[in-house]
């Protein structure tokens, strides 16, 4: 476009010069012409060839600023481009960021959950090995009870300490063997005869007392006592272990047991996951930070380059009102600038 507003200026002042040149040979041929008009026509083509030059000068610095301002433009551009496909990255970095704190907190909600009825299942358990002790204590007063109505009763007659010696053995004896204690061989009978340091009671005498205790169990009570001794002993062998759990459970100082349910790995876990959602966090506040200072840059830079652009617009409308201007000062190419600029 400037060349071709060079190519018509050029044309239209060679077109110019060329008419003077031929309206001054037509007149001098025809008439006298004075010295002093021809210095005149002189002058007034000389400044015509300097203001065409001014103009040429003025059209090629204004064709140095275009393509300096295109190149600025294009820079812009480019920045432009690169700061959306940052921007772009970023968004799409913040949803993944999102989508991944999502499944963290579902992750949370379902450790709570399961941490939850795991603590609720430790609390039944308890309950259920507290209602178990209960049980076998009342279980083992029961068995007590029931072994101590089956031993014999004691001799109610009077006889020597030595013969009581004996009677309070045997029951220490039985009380051992309920209890659960390996015991040793049982005693199947009571000795038949007295020592000789009894010396009081005779033969016929504890005949007669056996006579009187007729209803009552027999005086060997080893062999009827033999299945409930061997559950006695079974019992306690299966549920004494609940109970020593329920004293380790009271006792704080005691070794704990590990139990059923790994509590102490189900915290650490609930710890891991507090630390990874921390950390998510931060990641994320990172993140909007980051995509927050991003904006600012960006709008910063929109900023400048509108008013780039402004400065631009500005300049180019100076520079053509100047060309007008100046090409209407001229007499005939005025409206040929006019024709040729949009």
């Amino acid at each position: 476009r400037l060349e071709d507003l060079r190519r018509d200026l050029s044309e239209s002042f060679n077109s110019q010069l060329k008419a003077k040149q031929a309206s001054f040979e037509a007149s001098l041929s025809e008439s006298y012409i004075s010295k002093n008009i021809h210095q005149e026509k002189l002058q007034e083509l000389q400044e015509v060839m300097f203001r065409l030059d001014d103009t040429e000068m003025q059209l090629l610095g204004m064709s140095e600023d275009q393509a300096r301002l295109k190149k600025q433009l294009q820079d812009a551009e480019t920045a432009v481009q690169s700061m959306r496909k940052t921007l772009d990255e970023t968004t799409l970095q913040a949803s993944k960021a999102a989508i991944e704190r999502t499944k963290a907190l579902n992750e949370k909600r379902q450790l709570e959950d399961e941490l939850k009825h795991c603590q609720d299942d430790l609390r039944d358990t308890k309950e259920e090995k507290n209602a178990l002790n209960a049980k076998l204590q009342e279980i083992q007063g029961q068995l007590q009870l029931a072994t101590q109505q089956r031993t014999p009763p004691k001799r109610l007659n009077s006889s020597s300490g030595a013969e009581g010696s004996i009677a309070s053995g045997y029951t220490s004896e039985e009380l051992l063997l309920v209890a659960g204690r390996p015991t040793k061989p049982e005693r199947t009978s009571r000795p038949e005869n007295s020592s000789p340091d009894l010396g009081i009671e005779s033969d016929a005498g504890r005949h007669s007392h056996t006579e009187s205790q007729a209803p009552l169990p027999a005086p060997s009570p080893a062999r009827p006592l033999l299945k409930t001794l061997e559950l006695t002993r079974s019992m306690s062998n299966l549920l004494m272990e609940p109970k020593e759990e329920a004293i380790q459970e009271l006792n704080p100082t005691s070794t704990t047991t590990t139990p059923p349910h790994d509590c102490a790995k189900i915290e650490a876990d609930y710890a891991e996951l507090k630390r990874r959602y921390k950390q998510t966090r931060r990641h994320l506040e990172l993140a909007y930070d980051s995509i927050k200072s991003a904006n600012r840059r960006k709008e910063r830079l929109e900023q400048d380059i509108k008013q780039q652009i402004q400065k631009t617009n500005v300049v180019l409308k100076t520079v053509r009102t100047n060309m007008t201007n100046e090409l209407e000062k001229s007499p005939s190419g005025g409206e040929v600038v006019r024709k040729s600029v949009p």
